[in-house]
């Protein structure tokens, strides 16, 4: 233990690495804000912040380090929509739609557009969880369409999501923003 807490090399990598994440998570968050500019309708809920959040990042998800954006987004008490980017080292990176209250009715009634758009339904009743994303999922498709719809009404939030390798990372804008046109194109409505 001494000899890993002596040797700089490592925590030197990890501050960079930090810092090349955060960057390419502030440069997708840009990008994301102009394409949202971009068209002057979407199909997404009134009420979403249009101003990009901090990028959130810590040590300790399940003993690996993360970083995070929600955007666009909105949080009022059990009422949330956010739209969230996650970096999860050593594991994975996700675009997600997490949804309560109010706002799951949206998702209900967007899911046979994004039946095989490569999109996913968390199978847990805790949407904040990363843990479950590789085992308790279901594929949205029109076959799952009834057993997703089920899920919805039974829970108080849910989260969608599009689950990616770390070898994709230095793609993540290009991902980030193919999946929210896929999600929320107003083509789709």
């Amino acid at each position: 233990m001494i000899d890993f807490l002596e040797k700089k090399e490592f925590f030197e990598l990890k501050l960079k690495t930090d810092k090349q994440v955060n960057d390419l998570l502030y440069y997708t968050q840009q990008k994301l804000a102009e394409l949202w500019k971009s068209r002057p309708i979407w199909s997404l809920p009134d009420g979403l912040s249009s101003i990009p959040s901090k990028i959130s990042r810590g040590n300790n998800h399940s003993g690996y380090p993360f970083q995070v954006f929600d955007f666009p987004s909105s949080f009022f008490q059990t009422d949330i929509f956010t739209f969230r980017v996650i970096v999860w080292y050593g594991r994975h990176f996700s675009c997600n739609l997490i949804a309560s209250g109010i706002f799951l009715r949206y998702v209900e009634d967007r899911l046979l557009a994004l039946a095989n758009k490569n999109t996913r339904l968390l199978l847990d009743d805790n949407p904040w969880s990363n843990s479950l994303l590789e085992t308790h999922n279901l594929l949205i498709d029109k076959e799952s369409i009834t057993q997703a719809t089920t899920f919805i009404k039974k829970n108080q939030s849910i989260r969608l999501f599009r689950l990616f390798s770390m070898n994709q990372i230095n793609s993540i804008h290009r991902l980030t923003l193919e999946c929210f046109n896929d999600w929320f194109s107003a083509d789709l409505a």
